[in-house]
This record gives structure tokens, C-alpha cells and sequence, in this order.
């Protein structure tokens, strides 16, 4: 009997022991949580106990040089390596969230996408927003202050495997609080979310039988009315944004417009382009929306007949135009047509485009994406579309919806 009691006794007192290696978490942690004096550079960090005097600790890893300060006694290198610790960016002000948005469609579609984003920001300040989108979309995201980094991917197009794969494990290791889905989802990216292990995903799903997957591995979903959002109109995410809303709470007036910015570089760009053309700054109205078949082209997908309009119309404004063309081929075609009643810059890229609208003294546009612009930085602008039921569905604050026939009237006030 008092051999079994010592025997325990022994055992307790192993099991109250503390480990070194338990020593070592600590001072590390109590370190950690001192007030920093400079920002990490590196993205996912994560803290190991290193030697100290308390400890004796030894490591093999080789130092991980951040930009703070060497007497931390911390060893910093990157992604989630360390089970023991498992802890993501430890800054003075706390842990870093991020989101991330699926957004479907082109650049265009994009920028009906900001004011879903100016709400995730504004309901929470401080969280890190990312965006998965086409190629040709991201361009779109140099005009929006609160996006971090662009992952392209083929979203609503066809499932590639290995880029499924790739984006599946990008996803995974960014670690994301939520993830917002605009894209209606099937099967298959609803997999790809779910896959991505975050513990909030929610957004749209489709109407058809892929909804019923997409349910089950969403946090919480909202079905749409249609598959192609666009047809919504500046509509298409007000569901989306209620959903987000319930879900993060805080608070998000919606009459207010999303914030953009334009780079220094491409509003460089726009004042050289102006300058080479003569024209003066803020003395000319920017024409958009010209027939192409370019990517560039930047409309909207749901209504083709509303992507472009008749190059006869420039003819109508009092003061200069200048006409934004998606690629070169297209403006060797369009300054035929007009001749030297226009300047004709070749514009690829949103961030290029937006430098014009902000230098513009209005817009004269199809359905494309300098009509949001216009109306998000405070422009006057026409949008030409191709009856008044799709006129309707476009309600950008500042901009107005005429057909063809109305744009006499309504390009005199530009």
C-alpha cells in the first residue's frame, strides 16, 4: 500500500512538473504581447521559443529577419509550421482578419461589386480584404482603397483541375475569417469555398439542383433571382449586402457612394495623354462604350445590345471629346469615323480609365464601367442603353439613362 502512494505520489509530481519547452512558450508569448515598434513585413507569422537565459532552449531554425527589433528573442518564419503555437500575426493591436470576396464577371461587374466592399469596411475597419476574380477583372481593384492583394481565378467559368487544386490551397493558407461568395453557387465552387476551411462562408446561390450542395457547405446562403447577376442591374448584390450585414453586424448607410482612388502613376498617365492631345484638363467630356471586341472593352455582360453605342453620337457634344478605345486596332477605326472631331487614347486598363473620368468634365458611355465611376466620383454623365426597361435597372447616383434616341437632349447638358 505505501508502495502503490509513493508510486502516485512520484506521478503527481511528473505531471505538475512544467516542461521547458512549456517555459519557453511562455516567455515567448510574454514577449509577443510587448508594444511593437514596427510593423511585420511578412504576411501569416507565427512565434517559437527560441534560447533564453530562463530556458536553455535550443532551435536549429534559421533566423527569420521581419523588420522588428533583434532582441526579441523570437524566431519569425512564415506559414502555419509551428503546431505548438499556431499563432497568426500577432501585432500589438491584436489578431488581423481577413475576408475574401468571390467576384464574378468582368471589370464592370466589378465596380458594381464597391459598395459591397465599402460595407464589409465599414462595418469592420480594420479587417483585410481580398478578392478572387477573373484576370481581366482585377485591374479593377487598383481604384479601390481597401482591397489587399487580387487571386485571379476562373470564377463562374469552367473547373480546371489544377487550377482548382491551386486555388484550393492558396485559399486554405490565407486562413480567411469568411469568405462572401457573389458569384451563384453550384457544386463546384461552393466545394471550392468550403474547401478553403474558413469558418464563415455565405453569399449567393444558384436556382438549380447544385443549390442544395451549396447550402449544405455555406454558413448561410441567399438564393438569386438569376444566374447572371448583371440583369439586376445596380441591384444585383442588395441581398447580398443584408446577408453580410446580419452576419458581421455593425452598422452601413447604403445611400452613401463607395470611395475609389486612382493611383499617382495612371492620373501621370492621363495628364500626359492630355497633354500630347491638347487637350485641357477638366474642359472635355470622356466618350466610352465604342463597338469592339476587345476584353478591354470593359462592359457589362448581361445586355450586349446596351455594350456599345453609335459613334455618330460624339457628334452631339459642344465641347471636346476625347474617346477611350480598348485597344489600338480600335482606334485606327474609330478616327475614321470622326476624324479630328475627337481624341482618340487607347485605354486597356480600369485604373487608366478612371484617370480619365477624373479629369473628365463628364461621361458619354454604353453600359460599361465608366458609368459607375462617373457616378462614384461625383462626374455628370449619359449612359446610353438600349431600351428605357434597361435604363431602369442601371440607378447610378448622378448618371442619366437615355436611349439612343434621347441622347441628343441629354449630352447637351454635359
Amino acid at each position: 500500500m505505501a508502495f502503490a502512494v509513493a508510486q502516485a505520489s512520484a506521478s503527481l509530481s511528473v505531471a505538475l512538473r512544467t516542461s521547458k519547452a512549456t517555459v519557453g512558450r511562455k516567455v515567448a508569448l510574454s514577449q509577443a504581447a510587448k508594444p511593437i515598434l514596427s510593423r511585420s513585413t511578412k504576411r501569416n507569422v507565427v512565434v517559437k521559443a527560441v534560447e533564453t537565459e530562463e530556458t536553455q532552449l535550443t532551435t536549429d531554425l534559421q533566423e527569420y529577419d521581419d523588420g522588428r527589433d533583434g532582441d526579441w528573442n523570437i524566431t519569425y518564419f512564415p506559414g502555419m509550421t509551428n503546431i505548438e503555437s499556431m499563432i497568426d500575426e500577432i501585432y500589438s493591436n491584436g489578431y488581423n482578419k481577413k475576408i475574401c470576396v468571390y467576384a464574378p464577371g468582368g471589370v464592370a461587374e466589378q465596380m458594381l461589386l464597391l459598395p459591397l466592399i465599402e460595407s464589409i469596411h465599414t462595418r469592420l475597419p480594420s479587417v483585410k480584404i481580398d478578392i478572387v476574380c477573373t484576370e481581366r477583372a482585377k485591374s479593377a481593384y487598383d481604384i479601390c482603397p481597401y482591397v489587399r492583394i487580387t487571386l485571379p481565378y476562373n470564377v463562374g467559368g469552367e473547373v480546371i483541375p489544377d487550377n482548382f487544386a491551386e486555388m484550393t490551397g492558396t485559399l486554405k493558407g490565407e486562413y480567411y475569417e469568411c469568405i462572401v461568395s457573389a458569384q451563384p453557387a453550384g457544386a463546384g465552387e461552393a466545394f471550392l469555398l468550403w474547401m478553403a476551411s474558413s469558418g464563415n462562408v455565405l453569399g449567393y446561390t444558384e436556382n438549380g439542383a447544385g443549390s442544395i450542395a451549396a447550402k449544405v457547405m455555406y454558413t448561410s446562403s441567399e438564393p438569386t433571382t438569376s444566374a447572371e447577376l448583371g440583369r439586376l442591374g445596380t441591384s444585383a448584390y442588395d441581398s447580398l449586402e443584408a446577408l453580410v450585414g446580419e452576419k458581421l453586424g455593425g452598422s452601413y448607410d447604403s445611400s452613401n457612394l463607395p470611395k475609389v482612388g486612382v493611383p499617382a502613376k495612371y492620373q501621370e498617365w492621363a495628364a500626359e495623354a492630355l497633354s500630347a492631345a491638347g487637350v485641357p484638363p477638366a474642359g472635355f467630356v470622356l466618350a466610352h462604350g465604342v463597338p469592339s471586341k476587345s476584353a478591354a472593352a470593359m462592359t457589362m455582360g448581361a445586355f450586349p445590345a446596351s455594350a456599345s453605342m453609335d459613334v455618330q453620337a460624339l457628334e452631339l457634344l459642344t465641347k471636346p471629346v476625347v474617346v477611350a478605345a480598348p485597344r489600338a486596332d480600335d482606334k485606327a477605326a474609330i478616327e475614321a469615323v470622326v476624324g479630328d472631331k475627337a481624341t482618340v487614347v487607347v485605354v486597356d486598363t480600369a485604373a487608366k480609365l478612371a484617370a480619365l473620368v477624373q479629369a473628365s468634365a463628364g461621361v458619354l458611355a454604353a453600359n460599361t464601367a465608366a458609368l459607375p465611376m462617373a457616378s462614384y466620383m461625383g462626374k455628370p454623365a449619359v449612359g446610353v442603353f438600349e431600351s428605357e426597361e434597361v435604363a431602369a435597372l442601371y440607378k447610378y447616383k448622378g448618371v442619366t439613362g437615355v436611349t439612343a434616341e434621347g441622347v441628343a437632349s441629354a449630352a447637351a447638358a454635359l
